[in-house]
This record gives C-alpha cells, structure tokens and sequence, in this order.
C-alpha cells in the first residue's frame, strides 16, 4: 500500500511584540521542499494556515515594516535550519523580540525626494531585508533590523530616480555599510532623462502609445500624450527605447523590429531628446492546432525573430491564438504542446520539425499556420520509500539517446511524469537534496541501479505511455548510502562516512554500498559469506519495482 498526502491540517495561533498582538504580520508555513503557505494575522494578532497537506513545516513569522520587531523562525531563530519542525501543533505563541533600526533623508539637488522606496540589505545572507517609504520630508525609517546584521546596504529608487545605492551609486558591489542607529543624510543621483515622440508611418502623432526606456541596467515606462513623451530618473547608459499601440507593431527606436540602435547618454543630468519612434501598421500570424480534426486546447507558441532576438509568446486556447503586432519579416514558430500529450517541436511543413521553417510575413499581412500535432509518449513515475510513503521532491532527470534532457519533480504524493517523449531508449536519474541536513533524505538511483556505472535504461516505444515504481532508500545523514545498510554494518548515520575505508581493502564504504559488500571485511577475510542473509534483507537504495505500459492517453 502507498499512502498518499490527502490529510490536511491547520495551523493557528497568535503574534505579539512587547505584550500587543501584531497586526498584518505575515506567518509562513514552510515545507521541507521550500514551499510557501501563506496567511496574515487579524486585528487581535490571530493567524491560521488551512488546508495544510500532511507534511512537516516550519513557521516563518514576517512583521509588517511599520514595526520595529525581528522576523523569525519560531520559536525564535533567523536560520531556517534551526526552526522547530511541526508536523501538527496546538495553538502556538509567537513572540517577537524588538529589532533596530536606521533614519536618513533624502534629497535631490537639496530637494527632499517623496514616496521613494528605501530597503536595507543584512550583510549576512541569510537575515531578512526591510523596506520603507520616504514621506514628504524625504524621510524615511528603517524598522525592524536584525540585531545579528553586522551593517546594512541600502538601495532606492522611485518613479523620477534612478535606483541607486548610497555610497556607492549605480555600483552595488560599492555601496557602503551602514550601522545600526545610523542618521543618514545623502544627496541622490539624479540620472537621465529621455524625451521623444511616437507617430505613424503618415507622420500623425500617436495618443496613448506604450512607451518602455531602458538605460543602464533600468526600464522605466510611461504612455505618451499627444504623441509625446518623458521619462526621468534612469542611470546613464546606452538607451533604448520601444513602444506599443494596438493596431501597429512593436517598434525599437527608431524604426526597427528588435534592438538595434542606441543613444549614447553617459552622463549624469543629461537630457536625451528625439528618441523619436515610427510605427507601422502591424502584421500577424494566426494559429491554428488540430488533432484529428479536433482543436488543442492548453498549448503555447512561441514566435523568434531569424535572429532571436525577439520572441513573442501567447497561449492556445480551443485551438487558436493570433500573434500580433508584428514587422514584416522572417520568423521562426516553437509549439509547446507536451504537457496535452502531444510532442513540443518546431512548426515547419504542416508540422512538427527537429529544425524551423522560416515563416515570411509581408506589410499588413495575416498568415494562417495550421498544424496538426501528432500525439507522444510519456513515462510516468510513483517513488516511495522503504515504507511506502511517497517521496516529495525527488528531482527526476531523464536523458534521451541524443543527449536531450527533460526535468521533472515528485508531488507531495511522489508523482512525476515526463511528456511529449518519442520512442527511444531513456536514461533515468533521481536524485534528492535536503535544504537543511537535519531533513531527511534519501539515495540516489540510476534507473532502479544504486551504482551510476550500472544504469538501466528505459525502452520506450513511440506513442507508449509507461509508468514505473522506484523505491529510495533513506538515507538522513546525506553520504548517499541507505542507512539500513549503514545500521546492518555498524556505519554511523549520522555522519558522511562515505570516503572511509573501514577495512582497508582499497574500497570506500561508498563503493561498498554500489557493490553491496561489506565495508567491514578486511582482505582475505571470508566474513562476506555470513553476511549473505543479511544483503538480502536490506532494500536496495533505489528498487525497480513494476512497470506497466498502455497505448494512448
């Protein structure tokens, strides 16, 4: 029997900081693959996280950034690895000890700098940021700074300035660190500005068109009125600048279908004028997917410029999808179309193809491409440990003959499946990687062989949908060797003993553990033949277990 994660809990409990209950704190639930549940506390401090599935947690408590109060693991700890692992709970208190905090103003040519967002970065990576708004003033206050940090870095930006990093400019690799408690006074970049018009072909000034600036690692956005345009505040740089309008196509400064040409701006205070764009009237291709006269719904194209450059994804929906806002040109169709059960590919001659056919689309052109997809195979995969309960979080790695590489990872229920395959004879890797080593985990396998020098592969025929059993062994201290056949040998599992060679016959305990030998035989030693009973009992690491095979979906 396999047990699968179909039991859900709650958990509840309330937030406080110096004996008043936290208003819109943010309390995660964090599972030991990393995944998030969310929920925020009430106006007496009161949070609940449902619908959790059956799995062990640990509890992240976040206050809101009015609050000078540390963010936390519970029960009270910034390293997620040393947070209490819960795999249910009462009602819990989280108690929030005071933080610290750092003031400051800004300004621009003397002007105090409004509504510009300020967050401070912890030297130490694994600490949390804070963030702040300056108020009219240009002030702002940093609250809610771990008492760990050994200093800050702070970065701003806003809708008129560039992002920035006091002390150290556009260059974050020399912003300065500040202490906490710091009054901070600083003076801002101001960056550049960009100015120009949008019109037609006929030379008529366009309303309302998208305008995107890009200028030293920054884009900033704006529409134009009366067909004119500004932005301020980006860094100097080359800039680049493109606009949108529904019926014309994307066009980059000043004319063309991808990136082309630049205006040099690498000054500070400077004024780039006529970055001036002309858009034609736009072309498209409409898409068309079929199998067996039926429309695919839930598939995706994705349309390259020849150079690739530029690609421009849409979703299909009932079968059809329209990619708009084209130049005339040459292009190339990628249709993703696998996770329905049909084959990824490029469209070239009606179908699909290893290789693109070049698509030409003239001025004011809509071209019909129409494929009909061919169905594919897949592999469907159930892990479970020695105990039948299902692996979460296997990363599951499968080669195809010509090197291809399709990824996947177990649910919570230990399900992972590989579509859109052709037939062809497959290499399957499974591995795990605990994010805290006090998690558990488990070997690797190689295509059911714990030895990589052993792989089986896989033989999959075309149009085959197959589904195979794996079963990994536990193995909690990480070294890759099970830990029933670590305890059957006397191995200690609590530690990576891996590299040893206990008994000195030129063999690590890993190349043991591949050759299911004992590790604590010495040469010439005929022990080996009392230890049969004992490798027989002992589960491989990672078992081939069953193997089922239908046609079709």
């Amino acid at each position: 029997m396999i047990f699968l994660f179909s039991l859900l809990w709650a958990a509840q409990g309330w937030v406080a900081h110096q004996g008043e209950p936290v208003v819109n704190a943010r309390v995660y639930a964090i599972d030991q693959r990393l995944t998030l549940y969310e929920a925020r506390t009430d106006t007496q401090g009161q949070f609940i996280i449902e619908d959790l599935p059956n799995l062990p947690v640990r509890l992240l408590t976040l206050p809101p950034s009015n609050l000078n109060a540390e963010s936390l693991y519970y029960p009270n700890t910034s390293d997620l690895c040393s947070g209490e692992v819960f795999e249910k709970l009462d009602t819990l208190s989280i108690i929030l000890p005071s933080a610290d905090r750092i003031y400051g103003v800004l300004e621009q040519n003397n002007l105090p700098i409004a509504q510009a967002l300020v967050v401070a970065y912890p030297r130490e990576e694994h600490l949390f940021p804070r963030g702040a708004y300056t108020n009219d003033q240009g002030q702002y206050l940093l609250e809610g700074l771990s008492k760990e940090a050994s200093g800050w870095t702070i970065e701003v930006g806003g809708e008129y300035i560039p992002t920035q990093w006091l002390g150290g400019g556009y260059d974050d690799t020399q912003a300065e660190y500040f202490e906490i408690g710091s009054d901070l006074h600083h003076q801002l970049l101001a960056g550049i500005s960009v100015s120009g018009t949008v019109q037609s072909q006929d030379n008529e000034l366009l309303n309302e068109a998208d305008v995107h600036v890009y200028s030293g690692g920054e884009v900033k956005s704006t529409q134009t009125v009366d067909g004119r345009y500004i932005v301020h505040g980006l860094p100097p740089g080359e800039v680049l600048s493109w606009a949108s309008l529904e019926g014309y196509a994307t066009t980059y400064y000043p004319t063309h279908s991808m990136p082309t040409d630049s205006i040099s701006a690498p000054e500070e205070d400077t004024l780039v004028e006529n970055s001036n764009i002309i858009l034609p009237y736009e072309s498209a291709f409409e898409i068309e997917l079929w199998e067996n006269d039926l429309p695919v719904d839930g598939a995706s194209v994705l349309l390259y410029n020849e150079a690739h450059t530029v690609g421009r994804g849409i979703p299909v929906e009932d079968g059809y999808g329209i990619i708009d806002a084209l130049h005339p040109g040459t292009y190339e169709l990628m249709i993703f179309a696998a996770n329905d059960g049909y084959s990824d590919g490029w469209y070239a001659n009606g179908g699909l193809a290893t290789t693109p056919e070049l698509l030409e689309l003239e001025e004011n052109d809509l071209k019909l491409i129409s494929v009909d997809l061919p169905m594919s195979g897949s592999i469907s995969l159930n892990i479970i440990d020695e105990h039948n309960v299902p692996v979460y979080g296997a990363d599951a790695l499968l080669y195809a003959s010509d090197g291809t590489l399709y990824r996947s990872a177990t649910n919570i229920n230990g399900e992972a499946k590989f579509w859109g395959l052709k037939g062809d004879e497959y290499e399957l890797e499974l591995h795990y990687t605990a994010f805290c080593t006090a998690d558990p985990g488990y070997c690797s396998s190689y295509g059911g062989a714990i030895n990589p020098d052993e792989q089986k592969h896989i033989t999959l025929e075309d149009l085959e949908n197959i589904q195979l059993n794996f079963v990994l062994l536990q193995d909690n201290d990480h070294d890759n060797m099970g830990d029933a056949w670590e305890q059957g040998y006397g191995l200690d599992t609590n530690t990576d003993d891996s590299s040893l060679d206990l008994d000195e016959d030129g063999l690590t305990n890993l190349e043991e553990f591949y050759l299911q030998s004992n590790p604590q035989s010495p040469p010439g030693c005929s022990c080996n033949k009392s230890d049969q009973s004992l490798l027989l009992s002992l589960p491989l690491c990672a078992l081939w277990i069953r193997r089922q095979r239908w046609l079709g979906s």
